[in-house]
């Protein structure tokens, strides 16, 4: 009996380096598709050139499509594909006139579309177009509004929605932005964490409800086994709330003094727990759950708000308090994640005004969480898993098995019972069928059949499968022929 148990044992062992072997070569795979999918295909001016002819979007018809050359020249077409190639602003103006030469600016903006790589690689040069004209950009055979740097950025901002920005160097980083901001938004996988010294060690897998209001409570961790906490976690997402100074998170327990955890190492434990985090950058350190001096507990308001939304986009914008405009910069992607910077539009950040205001802003907010026991976000620091690593781990049916190791699994037993009769020969030969006089009782009996039985389905069937299959239809193509 041992020694079929330790057979089984290595064949499972066979088994487990097989599958890895396939998934390594699976993940090359998939690299080199997406590093294939990732060019511009299909937006070339050609292409939105003949764009502007057949698409009219509900804002009006595309009047020019508009491109950079590598040289810093302009490359124009009109709706009726009549081309013109300008140097310089003014050679620009004249061709923008030919090409357009019955709008009316006060009652018909000039249209623009734009190719990814000018909006990328050339944002400097939109500034040389009309400033009344409405700019748009091709990408993924979507059309986007662009915002155009100002005197502050050096780089244009692509409109996902109205009030709503993204700030990225590169068509693959949006691509991968528009992703996570559109990709629906599971509920039950987010997580709010209080830090609390003395609290719990370990993270359930669960989060806790509350039983009166039905929707999940913070779960209250101790600061020093953050990070050792997370481990259960995958493919989950973290809210976690505090004042960002620094390089450092400063959160401010129910009790005692303020305490603050490194972000790098904070990141360090995210990314090997291959979790999502969004940190809320808040008007107060205080933890959500504890009580405040009135004893009054404290809540960040817009959480509960936050999960009704349908995408992770609208959680992020409630999250921020739905500004009016909503500005998303981002890192990456890399190693499956990307880092996402979110807040509100300021026209001039460095101005002084601005900064007395936010110096007000922040004393005043300390001062209504304190007193109201409600804590505002003036801005998100996310960490996601690529839309790509998330879809992995949602599809996994066994947690912390691989996706394709799991399907090849599963494939290799299919392949294994079309070929059952072989098999079935086969496993009588290595692990003969026990008998009742083997055993004293029937329970041993009954208990030994299901050993035997799991061992046959889930150890030999698909360890000799392929080649059980080859064996049977050969037979088969014997018989037939005979």
């Amino acid at each position: 009996m041992r020694a079929r148990i330790g057979a089984a044992a290595i064949a499972l062992v066979i088994i487990a380096v097989a599958a890895t072997g396939y998934v390594i070569g699976w993940q090359h795979l998939a690299t080199l598709a997406r590093n294939g999918n990732a060019s511009s295909a299909g937006e070339t001016f050609e292409d939105i050139a003949r764009y502007i002819g057949d698409v009219s979007p509900p804002s009006g018809p595309f009047d020019v499509a508009a491109s950079v050359t590598q040289v810093g020249h302009w490359r124009l077409a009109n709706r009726a594909g009549e081309p013109f190639t300008a140097a310089g602003p003014r050679e620009l103006a004249r061709a923008l006139a030919t090409l357009v030469p019955d709008r009316s600016t006060p009652t018909a903006p000039l249209h623009i579309l734009l190719d990814a790589g000018t909006l990328f690689g050339h944002a400097q040069s939109l500034r040389e177009l009309p400033s009344d004209a409405v700019l748009s950009v091709l990408i993924d055979d979507r059309h986007f509004a662009v915002a155009r740097p100002d005197a502050v950025s050096e780089r244009a901002m692509v409109a996902i929605r109205p009030g709503l920005l993204v700030d990225v160097a590169a068509r693959d980083t949006f691509l991968e932005v528009l992703r996570q901001l559109e990709r629906p938004l599971a509920r039950s996988k987010v997580r709010m964490i209080a830090l609390e010294p003395g609290g719990a060690t370990l993270l359930m897998r669960t989060p806790t409800v509350d039983p009166g209001a039905r929707h999940p409570r913070p779960d209250i961790i101790d600061p020093e086994y953050l990070g050792s906490a997370l481990g259960g976690l995958s493919g989950q997402t973290l809210l976690l709330s505090g004042r960002l100074e620094q390089g450092n998170l400063i959160y401010k327990p129910g009790s005692g003094p303020a305490g603050e955890i490194a972000m790098d190492a904070l990141k360090t434990s995210v990314r090997s727990s291959d979790i999502s985090l969004v940190l809320l950058d808040a008007s107060s350190a205080r933890q959500p759950g504890t009580r405040n001096w009135l004893w009054q507990r404290i809540a960040l308001s817009s959480v509960e708000k936050a999960l009704g939304g349908a995408t992770l986009g609208e959680f992020l914008r409630a999250l921020a308090g739905e500004p009016g405009t909503l500005v998303v910069r981002a890192v990456g992607p890399s190693d499956d994640r990307i880092d996402l910077l979110v807040e509100p539009s300021v026209d001039d950040p460095v101005a002084p005004v601005a900064r007395l205001t936010q110096v007000v802003s922040g004393t005043w907010s300390n001062i209504v969480t304190e007193t109201a026991g409600s804590v505002s976000v003036r801005a998100l620091r996310a960490s996601m898993l690529t839309v790509a690593r998330q879809n992995e781990l949602d599809r996994r049916i066994v947690p912390g098995i691989p996706y394709a190791a799991q399907m090849s699994y599963l494939g290799l037993i299919v392949v294994g019972l079309l070929a059952f009769p072989t098999v079935a020969a086969w496993w009588r030969r290595v692990w003969p069928r026990e008998t009742a006089a083997d055993y004293p009782g029937r329970t041993g009996l009954v208990l030994a059949h299901a050993v035997r039985g799991l061992a046959l389905v889930l150890i030999f069937l698909p360890l000799v499968g392929p080649l059980a299959l080859l064996v049977h239809l050969s037979r088969i193509g014997h018989t037939s022929s005979a």
